[in-house]
């Protein structure tokens, strides 16, 4: 594992690739429900809108759970979705509330994005988000929550973003993955994922990889391997971030 200038670095990175109306329509369905808590005091404190940069979009919120009494806790990062042109963090609320509501230290990041007031590529978005981490960490060590281990997600384009940083920016040992992929998602060829799979098999990653059948770039039509999918998730948090 990695040891970085600021966090030691045990990565577990869970990607989901869907856009923003599925994935609301897909975590309030029945059997997701438990994976999408509304925010209330009674789960600790939430920061909004903390700047990493000089920049209108460098901001980002962090999710500090009730109890503040360990020595170290995990870091759950999640980037939003949105094509690199759009989303906000405020949109993934309902995820990182149920990270919070588990006892990790969560964070939703923004940055900026490609429009017609902005010249943002994939390369600056990816470097914005390396450099929102170390202030992340920093933010949360300074409430009163030490960060010794983190993992990192995202949904369609943060599901790139997120990917960019583990693999390029986040630890040198192979990253375990859960990713899932709709076989007619249109939006990210689904030839892509598998080249991602063998490169995963070729580096003796340890990963789960799911093929929804029936859907697209939402994964909405494929109810039991999307519970199956993020239970999943949570089973790599409790290996590789359990809380202690």
């Amino acid at each position: 594992m990695k040891k970085g200038a600021f966090i030691a670095l045990g990565i577990v990175t869970f990607i989901v690739s869907f856009g923003l109306g599925a994935a609301s329509k897909l975590l309030k369905s029945p059997q997701m429900k438990k994976y999408s808590v509304k925010w209330n005091e009674s789960l600790g404190t939430l920061q909004k809108d903390i700047s990493y940069g000089e920049g209108e979009a460098q901001k980002f919120d962090l999710y500090l759970p009730k109890d503040d009494s360990k020595k170290s806790y995990g870091l759950a990062v999640y980037i939003h979705a949105g094509g690199f042109t759009s989303g906000d963090k405020s949109e993934d609320e309902e995820m990182l509330s149920w990270l919070c509501s588990k006892g990790y230290v969560a964070a939703g990041i923004n940055y900026t994005l490609a429009d017609e007031k902005n010249h943002a590529s994939v390369l600056t978005q990816s470097n914005e988000i390396k450099a929102a981490m170390p202030k992340v960490v920093e933010a949360a060590k300074e409430a009163g929550y030490p960060i010794d281990k983190m993992t990192i997600a995202g949904g369609s384009a943060g599901h790139a973003l997120a990917m960019i940083y583990a693999y390029r920016d986040g630890a040198d040992a192979p990253v375990p993955s859960v990713v899932a992929y709709g076989a007619y998602d249109k939006m990210q060829p689904f030839a892509a994922s598998k080249r991602l799979k063998s490169a995963l098999e070729e580096n003796h990653v340890d990963y789960k990889y799911f093929v929804l059948p029936h859907s697209g770039h939402g994964l909405q039509n494929d109810n039991a391997i999307s519970l199956k999918w993020i239970q999943t998730v949570e089973q790599y948090l409790d290996k590789y971030m359990p809380l202690e």
